[in-house]
Order: C-alpha cells, then structure tokens, then sequence
C-alpha cells in the first residue's frame, strides 16, 4: 500500500537513487521546494535532483511525527525531517530540518504514486 511506497522512497533518497526515486512518481508529479521555482512534471524533477545528487549526498534521513490520511485513492503524507548532507566539494555537514506534505495517488493497476509535494525549513540549512 502507500506505507510501502512511502518506505521506498525514502530508501530512495537514502541511497541517492534517482532512477528509484523517479519510478515512485506519476509524470505529472508537482513539488514546491523551499526558496526555489515549482518543479512541474517528472522530467524537471528528474533534472534537479539529479543535479543535487550530483553536489550533495545523504548521510542520514529521519522522518518523525508522520501522519498519513487516506481517503478513496488519494492519501496524505505529513511530517517533519531532519536531513544529514555532505557536500562533494567537503567541508562540514549540512544537516536540513524541516517538514513536509505529499500527496500520493492510487493507480488503476493498485500502485501508488508520488503525486505532490511541499516542503520547508525550519531553520537555514546548517543551522
């Protein structure tokens, strides 16, 4: 169900894996990141985490005080994070702390699909 599709992709962005990350996502997909212009569709998606990715990798993931609401095929993830980076150029770790809410969609064929997302900071990165 959507736990397990959450759970996946979590493991996704654990691992840095976009091609895992991407297949969890309907082609429509929204995400509003913080500070930053609307990612609209799986290809502008797919172009910005592969460029963070490419600069930034995980060292920790921990996602605490989750809810999630299902109503017919449609379900809502809300939750805080807390986010552990390194950076390809070194120096110390950036650790993100914030919270977010994704909307995941029941497909025909019974799998869910990562469908939106927002997110924000509770304190500058780093901080």
């Amino acid at each position: 169900g959507v736990d397990s599709a959450a759970g996946r992709l979590l493991a996704a962005l654990r691992t840095d894996s976009p091609d895992s990350l991407l297949a969890l996502m309907a082609e429509d997909v929204i995400i509003m990141p913080p500070n930053e212009s609307v990612l609209n569709g799986k290809a502008e998606v797919s172009t910005w985490y592969r460029a963070f990715v490419g600069q930034m990798h995980t060292s920790s993931l921990d996602v605490t005080k989750r809810e999630l609401f299902i109503g017919g095929d449609y379900a809502t993830e809300v939750a805080e994070f807390q986010w552990t980076l390194s950076s390809d150029a070194g120096g110390p770790k950036v650790v993100d702390r914030g919270s977010y809410m994704q909307l995941w969609h029941r497909q025909p064929d019974g799998r869910w699909l990562f469908s939106r997302e927002v997110w924000n900071n509770m304190a500058p990165p780093g901080k």
